[in-house]
């Protein structure tokens, strides 16, 4: 593949395919050349070249992080504390091999989670253990290509939010848990938590769960039982675990202390409470429901990042959840410099902030356009660049309609 890159970024075996300037401008007889070592890069320098193209198919590749512009860029001016992080997956499979492996995996889980909460609601026993599979697999995805699962999890409908809810969860928490470094015994023991965290609704009336406008004080303390609801109803279950517990019992607690059932507050709540409870409220957030429109990705994002300045959530933690899914994550509808709106269809992990994107708007003419693949991390950041996030509702345009599912 052939890609701009900035020559501070090179390094030994990368394969130099243009120099970007005239043949009497470089140092080398060539203009096609392999990187053997820093005194050529430096020869590079000398000259005065700041980008050249690289063939990956020649040479290494060169994976670009993201930087604290980058930060400053997407969350404001105010983010020097936060914890840049490399990217830790080797994409091992295109977007479009996994998305039918996806497709299969989303259902078996949303199937699981229907399954469990159908036989709490009858009394019938639940076999915890028929969770490991499509925790395995579900992990597999996220390791083969993120991008799948991300996408699926990118279409909300309002009328399947509550199982829809639960499987978004668990695959926004495992993704969290694998960038996190967890072993696969933590993270499968993260993931089954997350995927029965709100198991305690099967206990509320439904009257108070699908209500489409404001609770009143009475159901807001009904439904803030959910989590000891939960707990309680599966804390006797075979192959239950503590993580598993504390999941469920603390995905809605809050760093400050101000959230429920308990109240607890820091680093009290386990690591895989706090980690549920962001992957929860990006998924809400992100959701379209009777009383609220979705907010784009990228937007909750930034709700997200305030929460953790504010110590709603854990900061380090709303971090570490921004590095994995990226900060254009994928559904975001983002403004480019060119005049046009794109949504991200996919984040490739070489260029974090130079997402694929499908061109769908022009916005000088003020039309719907036939929608074009992009990819913005092809040597043309001078021509297409993000400028910010859009909100989908500000333009009348639906998620639904431009992300591959």
């Amino acid at each position: 593949m052939i890609k701009k890159v900035k020559v501070d970024d090179l390094k030994p075996g990368v394969f130099i395919a243009d120099f970007n300037t005239t043949w009497m401008k470089h140092p080398f007889m060539t203009n096609q050349i392999l990187i053997k070592n820093q005194k050529m890069i430096q020869r590079i320098r000398e000259y005065g070249i700041d980008e050249v193209f690289i063939d990956t198919r020649r040479g290494k590749d060169i994976v670009q992080h993201l930087t604290l512009d980058d930060w400053n860029k997407a969350f404001g001016d105010e983010t020097h504390n936060v914890t840049v992080l490399e990217p830790i997956e080797t994409r091992k499979e295109t977007l479009a091999k996994e998305l039918p492996k996806a497709r299969k995996i989303k259902s078996e889980v949303r199937s699981l989670i229907e399954k469990v909460y159908y036989n709490i609601e009858e009394g019938k026993a639940v076999d915890i253990h028929e969770a490991d599979h499509v925790v395995e697999e579900m992990t597999h995805s996220l390791t083969r290509n993120k991008d799948a699962l991300l996408s699926l999890i990118a279409i909300k409908y309002k009328d399947e939010y509550t199982y829809t809810h639960s499987v978004n969860v668990a695959v926004l928490t495992t993704l969290l848990g694998r960038y996190n470094g967890l072993s696969d015994e933590e993270i499968h023991n993260l993931s089954v938590g997350a995927l029965l965290h709100d198991i305690g609704k099967t206990k509320i009336s439904e009257k108070i769960i699908n209500k489409p406008g404001p609770l009143t004080q009475k159901e807001w303390q009904t439904m803030q039982q959910h989590p000891k609801l939960g707990y309680d109803l599966v804390k006797d279950m075979e192959g239950i675990n503590e993580v598993i517990l504390r999941v469920i019992l603390e995905h809605h607690e809050r760093y400050d202390g101000m959230g429920y059932p308990n109240g607890t507050k820091g680093k009290d709540i386990s690591w895989g409470g706090r980690a549920a409870s962001v992957a929860d409220i990006y998924d809400a957030i992100t959701s379209a429901r009777s009383y609220s429109p979705a907010t784009c990705p990228s937007v909750a994002l930034k709700k997200l990042f305030e929460m953790g300045k504010q110590n709603i959530l854990d900061q380090e933690l709303v971090q570490k959840f921004i590095n994995a899914v990226g900060i254009y994550p994928l559904g975001s509808l983002v403004k480019l410099n060119s005049g046009f709106l794109g949504v991200v269809v996919e984040s490739p992990r070489e260029h974090p902030v130079r997402p694929v994107v499908k061109l769908i708007y022009d916005i000088k003419k003020k039309i719907i356009i036939p929608p074009r693949r992009l990819d913005l991390s092809q040597g043309i950041g001078e021509l297409h660049s993000i400028v910010r996030a859009e909100s989908y509702a500000e333009w009348n345009l639906r998620p639904e309609d431009y992300i591959p599912v």
